[in-house]
C-alpha cells in the first residue's frame, strides 16, 4: 500500500522509498566489475554471482541492469555474465586459431572448460561473427 510518509530528513516521501547512496553504488558496481573481468573465460553465472561477490542480492539486479544498460554486460547462455572486455578477448582467440575452430581448440587457447567456450560460441553465432558447420565453427569476414 502506497502512502506518504516523512522521511529521516523531514522531507515528505513514498511509504517504500529507500534512499540510495550513490558513490556506494558506484564502489560496489566497480567491484562486481573487476570481479567478472577476473573471472576472464570463467563466465560467473547470475545464480550465485551475489553470493561470489559477497553483495546484497537485492542489489545486484540493479547492478547487472546498470551494465547491461550501458552496454557493457550481455547475459548469455542460461545466465553467463559476459563483459565486453571478455568478449573482445575471445574474439583475439579466435582469431589466433590456424585452421579448424572447434570446441577444443578454443578451450585449450582459452584455458577455460567446455561448457564456457560453448556459450560464447553460440553467443558469437547470434551475433554474426562465427557459423556453425557441423562440429565445427567458422569465422565470417567482417562485413564493410
Amino acid at each position: 500500500k502506497r502512502g506518504w510518509a516523512k522521511g529521516i530528513d523531514g522531507r515528505i516521501c513514498l511509504n517504500d522509498f529507500e534512499p540510495r547512496d550513490d558513490q556506494a553504488f558506484s564502489e560496489t558496481a566497480e567491484k562486481c566489475r573487476t570481479y567478472v573481468l577476473d573471472q576472464g573465460f570463467h563466465l560467473p553465472h547470475l545464480d550465485t554471482f551475489a553470493e561470489s561477490t559477497g553483495t546484497d542480492p537485492r542489489e545486484i539486479n540493479r547492478i547487472v541492469a546498470y551494465f547491461r544498460d550501458s552496454g557493457e554486460w550481455r547475459i548469455i547462455g542460461d545466465g553467463f555474465i559476459l563483459d565486453r572486455e571478455v568478449q573482445n578477448r575471445f574474439y583475439e582467440a579466435l582469431l589466433t586459431l590456424d585452421g579448424e575452430i572447434t570446441v577444443g581448440s578454443l578451450r585449450d587457447a582459452t584455458g577455460t572448460s567446455r561448457k564456457y567456450v560453448l556459450s560464447l560460441l553460440e553467443f558469437f553465432d547470434s551475433q554474426g561473427i562465427t557459423r556453425r558447420v557441423g562440429d565445427k565453427r567458422v569465422l565470417m569476414k567482417p562485413k564493410g
